[in-house]
């Protein structure tokens, strides 16, 4: 009994500005990682961190955008596949106004699951088979990050 209480004040607590504020939270750490300089570090302590948090980030501003606490998931392409093609479009549009390493869609493809398969990088047995860019997954971030404040923000002014 307790177990279906503490579900059903979950769902009724978790709302868009919510996951918003999570979302901003992780692609900050996540930038901030991305920026390190020093290449060695940066693949020694910083890889998993870095792609886990900003591709959090990336999924936590489509679930909000979603706003539908039926969603679930990783995958960064099955939520973005859930948008509203305004949102699509738009989020489109903020990543291409930042000089990016890769195309949209490429991005997207590359950091699908990145959530999942760098979370646990011991886990993983293919990892050499995987690669992030930080600069473009850290720009994706920043566009959804853009789009999803107008979005709440349209909302707020209704």
């Amino acid at each position: 009994m307790e177990e279906r209480a503490l579900k059903d004040t979950i769902n009724t607590t978790i709302n868009s500005k919510e996951y918003k504020y999570t979302a901003d939270g992780f692609r900050v750490i996540g930038t901030k990682a991305a920026m390190i300089v020093d290449g060695y570090l940066f693949l020694r302590y910083y890889v998993g961190p870095c792609t886990v948090n900003l591709s959090f980030s990336c999924e936590l501003y489509m679930k909000a955008m979603i706003n539908n606490a039926k969603v679930h998931g990783h995958s960064l392409k099955k939520l973005f596949s859930q948008l509203s093609e305004n949102q699509q479009r738009d989020v489109q549009i903020e990543y291409n106004k930042i000089h990016c390493n890769l195309e949209f869609m490429e991005c997207l493809k590359r950091h699908d699951n990145a959530f999942v398969d760098w979370r646990y990088l011991g886990e993983y047995r293919d990892i050499e088979t995987k690669s992030i860019d930080r600069k473009s997954l850290a720009n994706l971030a920043k566009a959804f990050s853009v789009v999803c404040e107008r979005e709440l923000q349209s909302v707020n002014d209704k």
